[in-house]
C-alpha cells in the first residue's frame, strides 16, 4: 500500500473502490451461503434485498470517478477522513479483519462446517469484525453528497445482515 502521507486523491479514490467491492464480496458470500448464519425465515427476503442493493456497489464506484464532481468530492472525503493517513489506517483495520475472516473461512466454508459449534463461534466473532470495520468507511461515505444516496442502501443492508447474523448466532 502507498505511503499514507503521499496518495493522491485519486489513489485514495480508487481504495474507496476497492474497499466496496471487498465489502460486495462479503455480503454477496452471505447472500450466497446463508444456512447457519441467518435464519431460514429471512433467506427469500433477504435475497430480494440484495437485488435492489447490489447496483448501489456500481453507483457508488461511479460516483467516486464522476470527473464533474471530483474536485468537490476530494474536499468532501478529506473533512470526513477518508484520505491520507486517516484513510489508509482505516482501511488497514477493515483489511485486518477481512482477512482474519478469509484464513479462518467465510459463509461459504461455512456450509461444510453446520456441525463445528467452535467454527462457528470463531466464524461470527471474525465476521462481526469485518461488519465493524467496514462500518467506519460507511458511516463517513454516507455523508459525503454524490456518494451518499449509493451508499446509504449498502450501509442499511449491511447491518440487517449484522442483525440477521446476530439472530443466527442466538439461535
Amino acid at each position: 500500500m502507498a505511503n499514507a502521507d503521499s496518495i493522491s486523491g485519486e489513489e485514495a479514490r480508487r481504495l474507496l473502490a476497492e474497499f466496496l467491492r471487498q465489502v460486495e464480496n462479503v455480503l454477496q458470500d452471505v447472500v450466497e451461503y446463508p444456512h447457519s448464519i441467518i435464519p431460514g425465515r429471512h433467506h427469500e427476503s433477504m435475497r430480494a434485498a440484495w437485488g435492489d442493493v447490489k447496483g448501489n456497489f456500481d453507483r457508488a464506484i461511479n460516483a467516486l470517478s464522476d470527473p464533474n464532481t471530483i474536485p468537490t468530492l476530494e474536499d468532501e472525503l478529506k473533512n470526513r477522513g477518508l484520505t491520507g493517513p486517516q484513510l489508509i489506517f482505516k482501511l488497514n483495520v477493515f483489511r485486518h479483519a477481512r482477512e482474519n475472516l478469509l484464513d479462518h473461512g467465510t459463509a461459504r466454508y461455512g456450509q461444510e462446517q453446520r456441525k463445528k459449534p467452535r467454527w462457528f463461534a470463531r466464524f461470527f466473532r471474525f465476521f462481526s469484525g469485518v461488519l465493524k470495520a467496514g462500518d467506519v468507511i460507511l458511516d463517513s461515505l454516507a455523508a459525503v453528497p454524490g456518494v451518499a444516496l449509493a451508499v446509504e442502501p449498502i450501509k442499511e443492508f449491511k447491518e440487517a445482515v449484522d442483525s440477521g447474523a446476530d439472530l443466527g448466532e442466538a439461535g
